[in-house]
């Protein structure tokens, strides 16, 4: 028996359950044949034993004490086991203190490391700012120095100003006074300089008030005369625009001799046809469209040289057609 473990009831080995039942049941036999006078001398044919069985003769009293042994044996192992098991268990959790311990102490370590580097950093951007507040203090003050040295300057260049201009002021008033004398003088001779001028001036105005109606005269004839041949250089391509288109018109038959068609016509410079579109419709579908295909069937047409005059009448226009044309 072991302190402080429960008490193991010794189980039978499965090895001796089958010899142990053949001699109990033969040991019973032999007693009720003496019961019974069963005569010794009967058949004595051996009882042949199984091949599967060793025979081992066994007594009775001498069982006990083999398996007790046996299971004596078994248990110390088991001890033994269970003692080798706990001894390594309690090993590994000493090596898992020991390396929890480890790491808390390496990150108290680093904690404190780190703490060290916060109070060093702190104490470094306390450092850093009472500097800067030294400085912008000192700055402040050397600004103020400045400004007060400045504004000093400048009381004193206006006062020095001020004394310039009185003094050039009474300058002033002995030229004035000099001036004025010689400005009566200048005026009298300025106005009789004035009375001829203007005499001049009246000759002269009049000499140039004719020359203006004359050179008006004349741009107004230029003018007219340029109108006019405008006006006969846009007829003339006008007139052969038109030409153009009724060389290509093929006109429907039985039309209404009251209807008109507006064409409006984009041309380049060159006189090719940028679009053309129906600027207002006769009422004559078949017709429309043939005045409108008859403009497209030209593509180019003569344009004036003059690029004023075509930007003026020939850049964007409009064309009527009847079925008179």
């Amino acid at each position: 028996m072991v302190v402080g473990r429960d008490v193991v009831t010794p189980k039978l080995d499965k090895t001796y359950r089958k010899p142990i039942a053949f001699s109990v049941i033969l040991h019973l036999l032999i007693v009720v044949a003496m019961l019974l006078g069963w005569e010794t001398t009967a058949d004595k044919t051996p009882i042949s034993a199984p091949r599967h069985i060793n025979a081992v003769v066994v007594e009775a009293s001498s069982l006990p004490s083999e398996k007790r042994k046996v299971e004596e044996k078994k248990l110390k192992e088991k001890e033994a086991a269970e003692k080798q098991a706990a001894e390594k268990k309690a090993e590994a959790e000493r090596r898992q203190r020991e390396k929890e311990q480890r790491a808390i102490e390496k990150a108290a370590a680093e904690k404190k490391k780190e703490l060290q580097r916060k109070e060093e950093a702190r104490q470094k951007a306390e450092s850093e700012r009472l500097l800067k507040i030294k400085k912008d203090k000192e700055e402040k003050q050397r600004q103020a120095d400045i400004a007060k040295k400045k504004e000093l300057e400048q009381k004193e260049s206006q006062r020095k100003e001020q004394l310039e201009k009185e003094k050039k002021a009474r300058e002033a008033e002995k030229i004035a006074e000099q001036q004025k004398k010689k400005k009566l003088e200048q005026e009298r001779q300025l106005e009789e300089a004035m009375r001829v001028a203007e005499q001049e001036r009246l000759v002269r105005a009049a000499e140039q008030e004719e020359a203006r109606r004359r050179e008006q005269l004349e741009r107004q004839q230029a003018l007219s005369a340029q109108r006019q041949a405008d006006a006969s250089e846009v007829d003339r391509f006008m007139g052969l625009i038109k030409q153009r288109i009724e060389q290509k018109w093929h006109k429907p038959p039985n039309l209404d001799t009251g209807i008109q068609v507006v064409i409006r016509l984009s041309l380049a410079p060159t006189g090719e046809l940028v679009r053309a579109e129906i600027a207002k419709k006769s009422g004559n579908s078949a017709f429309d469209q043939s005045a409108l295909s008859a403009v497209y069937a030209v593509g180019r047409f003569p344009v004036p040289e003059s690029s004023r005059v075509f930007e003026e009448k020939f850049r964007n226009f409009n064309l009527s057609f009847n079925p008179k044309d």
